[in-house]
């Protein structure tokens, strides 16, 4: 199927409008407006003092994150200050596959603008990855034996199912990683 350049525009724009959607929504459970999705205690009665994350339409934050991330490149097509909207999003989330992701896309507009523009990116980017590091993702918040552990899991699972894996977003069912800490 080819799709002509006003074909093209329309499914930016849509694109736009659900990302626009998904980041109000979000803004509206963040601020506990939301109507729909309540906090529920353990006894099944509504309670208004738990949190509630926002999720908008996605109830796996990895899936929301991606959203996100990987519409990036399209909303750019459409205008460059809905690329920002996108982005701000994935960044709020705080996913490392998000930033990763943000990350590519960056290279992938920097190199089609020279080399100094590349090579600004790349520090740019390698100064990104250590404040997020430091402040989103610190390897001493969960304990220096944390990492390992998953590297060690991660491994086991390759190992496991090289080919196939797990299927997409089953990992967390499939794996439970045992820590000697508890």
């Amino acid at each position: 199927i080819e799709v002509s350049e006003a074909g093209w525009r329309r499914i930016g724009w849509a694109l736009a409008g659900a990302v626009v959607f998904q980041l109000a929504w979000m803004t509206v459970q963040a601020l506990g407006w939301d109507p729909i999705f309540l906090p529920i205690d353990a006894r099944g009665g509504l309670n208004p003092g738990l949190r509630l994350d926002p999720v908008g339409w996605f109830s796996n934050p990895r899936a929301r994150a991606l959203f996100f991330a990987r519409a990036v490149r399209a909303l750019f097509a459409v205008h460059p200050a809905l690329a920002a909207l996108a982005a701000a999003g994935a960044v709020f989330l705080r996913s490392t596959a998000a930033a990763v992701v943000l990350g590519i896309f960056v290279l992938w507009w920097a190199g089609r603008h020279g080399r100094r523009v590349f090579l600004g990116a790349c520090a740019g980017l390698l100064v990104a990855g250590l404040l997020f590091l430091i402040f989103v993702d610190p390897p001493w918040r969960d304990g220096a034996n944390w990492r390992p552990l998953v590297w060690r899991t991660a491994l086991n699972v390759i190992a496991l199912h090289p080919i196939t894996g797990y299927g997409f977003n089953a990992l967390e069912y499939s794996v439970i990683i045992d820590s000697p800490v508890g």
